[in-house]
C-alpha cells in the first residue's frame, strides 16, 4: 500500500490522476484517510493508495504515524486479485 500526504485538497474520482497514478475507485473511507484502488502509469501494476484527510495533514502525530505506517506500507508487495 502506497500512502501518500499530498495536499488533496478536492476529492478523487474514478480517472483522475495524482502523480503517476490513474485512480479506479475508493475502497474505504474512515476518519482519518481514505483509500483507493489505482493503477501505476508506469508498471501498470494495481496499487493501493492511502489519501490523508486535508484536516488531518496539519496534526504533527498523526503525520508521524501515517510516515511510518507508508514505511511499512512500501515494503509489502501483495499481489492484486
Amino acid at each position: 500500500m502506497l500512502s501518500l500526504s499530498v495536499g488533496v485538497l478536492t476529492p478523487l474520482h474514478a480517472d483522475d490522476k495524482l502523480d503517476h497514478y490513474r485512480i479506479e475507485n475508493i475502497v474505504a473511507r474512515g476518519g482519518m484517510a481514505s483509500l483507493f484502488r489505482a493503477v501505476d502509469l508506469r508498471t501498470g501494476c494495481t496499487v493501493a493508495i492511502k489519501v490523508p484527510h486535508p484536516e488531518m495533514e496539519c496534526d504533527p502525530v498523526f503525520f508521524d504515524r501515517f510516515q511510518r505506517e507508508a514505511e511499512v506500507g512500501g515494503k509489502w508487495i501483495i499481489p492484486a486479485s
